[in-house]
């Protein structure tokens, strides 16, 4: 009998280091997760988000900007600085009939055709194979190198130069109502201008004259004193 204890001791003595060896907890804790203790810290809601890493919630944290305009919102509109101003000063022809601004650059002749470029608008193309075609380039030129504005009248589609004008950049001395018009005198200028008024734009440029006499600011006139148009545009002078 002594003996048989002795081995009932040794086998439950042998079986508890048996169990302990195996690192098998005898009371084992609550798994709140149901994972089986396997705890890795992984984030299975495949996001990437900031909202705390590891949440399982299967939610997407992204700020993406649905506008496409780069500023980080979503609503839609389109971030410019760009000056979207209509233009709805009085041209007579329309405003792609002419040019009015400083020269910037002249190429070089491509089957007797140079490109002139502005520091604001659109190029136009002009014919140096004529005379009339070597005058123009001489002015434009001129006006380029002295960076002063200088109108130049042009087909409206293939964009061609027709003519040429030097503006007068002047106060306003006189304006004088005539029944063809008025007569305008300059400062700057001993010639008699012209304002006819068959011209469409008769009425801005009478009004836009008659102030600068008024405040006496410099205006940049345009009058074709080798044709029969006269004064073809009036506005106030380019500040450099």
């Amino acid at each position: 009998m002594r003996h048989t204890l002795i081995v009932l001791l040794a086998l439950v003595t042998t079986g508890t280091w048996f169990l302990a060896g195996c690192s098998v907890d005898p009371f084992p804790e609550p798994d709140p997760d149901g994972d089986g203790g396997m705890d890795t810290g992984q984030d299975t809601g495949g996001d990437a988000g900031e909202d705390g890493g590891g949440d399982g919630g299967g939610d997407t944290d992204a700020d993406t900007d649905t506008d496409g305009d780069a500023d980080g919102d979503t609503d839609g509109d389109t971030d410019s600085d760009t000056d979207t101003g209509t233009g709805d000063e009085c041209i007579p022809g329309g405003a792609d009939s002419m040019v009015m601004d400083i020269p910037v650059g002249i190429s070089v002749p491509a089957a007797n055709i140079e490109t002139v470029t502005f520091a604001s608008s659109d190029p136009v193309y002009l014919d140096v194979s004529t005379a009339i075609g070597q005058v123009h380039h001489s002015m434009i030129n001129n006006f380029m190198q002295n960076q002063k504005p200088i109108y130049v009248s042009i087909e409206p589609v293939a964009r061609a130069v027709v003519n040429v004008i030097q503006p007068y950049e002047s106060p306003v001395v006189a304006v004088t109502p005539t029944a063809q018009g008025a007569e305008v005198e300059l400062l700057y200028s001993a010639a008699i201008h012209i304002l006819w008024n068959t011209n469409e734009c008769f009425d801005d440029f009478l009004g836009a004259l008659q102030a600068a006499v008024a405040d006496q600011s410099d205006q940049e006139v345009s009058d074709d004193l080798n044709g029969t148009d006269g004064i073809v545009d009036v506005r106030p002078a380019f500040g450099l």
